[in-house]
């Protein structure tokens, strides 16, 4: 079986990596049975952000969860290191370069295989980073929000927490819209700073010398990063701030 510690304790991790598993099995299978009909390689996709075309970046996603529940609290967290966020079609391009190398280009300069694994694995990042600092100096400038609207992360986490469902009924939004990020404390609190601050860092030297959009990808612009401010206001997600409940 496929080693589950090498994952972040989630399903949606596990299930990667079995999938993995499975590839690099069903790739040792046809190369053992003297086949060439398949071509296998395998992209470990770092965190993806809204495109940049019109910056519609996905409510589901834990960014935007943050935002909305910051803007519920009226703080943003104080987070150090940095965020590695891709567009979604800078990424699509880079997938599709990856995908037209042919195999015995990866095979021959596989610097991520091992004589246990058969495929290729490739990483794809935007390894461009950008300081969460300059990140959350952005969405306060658009959401109303002074230098001194922040909590350390624990005592954002605790409001968070605190504030659970207990959304102001005078307000026309349902509690799930007001603090999505209620849903998803377990991997804020277990998960969160490690994989989305800097504390993994996937290896680009490989998937950067197949593709060029990776080699020039540069970090997300201030601009950008406002337009996800600006779609997700486009689709109701951030809405007037909402009164602080009674401690």
């Amino acid at each position: 079986m496929a080693d589950l510690s090498l994952t972040a304790c989630l399903g949606y991790a596990h299930a990667k990596l079995a999938c993995e598993h499975r590839l690099d099995k069903l790739d040792a299978h046809l190369k053992a049975s003297g086949s060439s009909c398949l071509d296998s390689v395998a992209v470990r996709i770092g965190q993806l952000s809204g495109p940049e075309c019109t910056g519609e970046w996905a409510t589901a996603e834990h960014v935007a969860m943050i935002v909305q529940s910051s803007n519920t609290i009226r703080a943003l967290p104080r987070l150090t290191g940095e965020a590695s966020w891709i567009p979604v079609d800078r990424a699509a391009k880079a997938m599709v370069e990856l995908a037209n190398v042919s195999h015995g280009s990866r095979e021959s300069t596989n610097a991520t295989s091992t004589p246990s694994r058969t495929f290729n694995i490739l990483h794809l990042e935007n390894g461009a980073r950008r300081s969460w600092a300059d990140i959350l100096k952005i969405f306060a400038r658009n959401m109303d929000l002074s230098s001194a609207d922040t909590l350390e992360w624990e005592a954002w986490l605790a409001s968070v927490q605190k504030l659970g469902n207990q959304i102001d009924d005078s307000v026309p939004q349902t509690p799930v819209d007001a603090n999505p990020c209620s849903k998803i404390l377990d991997f804020l609190q277990q998960d969160f700073l490690r994989l989305g601050t800097g504390g993994v860092v996937l290896d680009l030297a490989k998937a950067r010398s197949y593709s060029r959009t990776l080699r020039n990808s540069q970090a997300i612009s201030d601009e950008l990063i406002k337009l996800y401010i600006d779609g997700w206001k486009g689709q109701r997600w951030l809405r007037s701030p909402i009164r602080r409940t009674s401690a």
